[in-house]
């Protein structure tokens, strides 16, 4: 019972002399906890895919959505991957579902509480 005691209290002392040397207030005083608390609140819309948006994910899942959207907002004509034909109204269709899929405000948030963090 002695050597549990000694050993307590030996822990106690280091745990002591540890806290004694740190001192967090002043930075603490500095955090914003209104603004921590709004980030943590805020629910971000997450909409549910379609099917072909899951294959789009699926299909780029592996590649730059940047690279694909590029190409979806130039004025080629001709995917330089697959060679299919790209109307105006099958790149609106594909940029749309880009925006749905890799959604910003959710890429903002993540950043924000990083930030924070």
């Amino acid at each position: 019972m002695n050597e549990l005691k000694n050993n307590f209290d030996e822990k106690l002392k280091s745990y002591e002399d540890i806290r004694s040397d740190l001192n967090f207030t002043e930075e603490i005083k500095q955090l914003n906890f209104e603004d921590i608390k709004q980030l943590l609140l805020y629910q971000v819309e997450q909409k549910q895919l379609s099917p072909r948006e899951e294959e789009i994910k699926r299909a780029i899942a592996e590649a730059d959505h940047v690279v694909t959207k590029n190409i979806m907002e130039s004025d080629k004509d001709i995917c330089p991957y697959c060679f299919q034909k790209l109307t105006d109204e099958y790149k609106k269709g594909i940029l749309s579902s880009l925006e749905t899929i890799f959604n910003p405000d959710i890429r903002n948030h993540r950043r924000n509480l990083e930030n924070k963090k």
